[in-house]
């Protein structure tokens, strides 16, 4: 699917998604992460933030339990 839409660019650098687009995509909710990469030099690339590396959630909370066993 391509969609395509005209922005303008602020001062400050802010670019705008334009509605159409934001319709589309649940993922350009308000205060959502992404990360912008410039792939060539006339082509910006924005997607939603993923956190690459797993959380072991055990083995995190046995860390820590084990850490309020020792006094002092």
């Amino acid at each position: 699917m391509k969609l395509q839409a005209a922005a303008i660019i602020r001062d400050r650098g802010q670019l705008t998604i334009p509605g159409d687009i934001r319709d589309v995509l649940d993922w350009t909710a308000p205060a959502s992460v992404v990360t912008v990469y410039l792939e060539m030099p006339n082509k910006l690339v924005i997607q939603p933030y993923r956190v690459e590396k797993q959380i072991e959630w055990d083995g995190l909370w046995s860390q820590i339990k084990l850490a309020r066993t020792f006094i002092g």
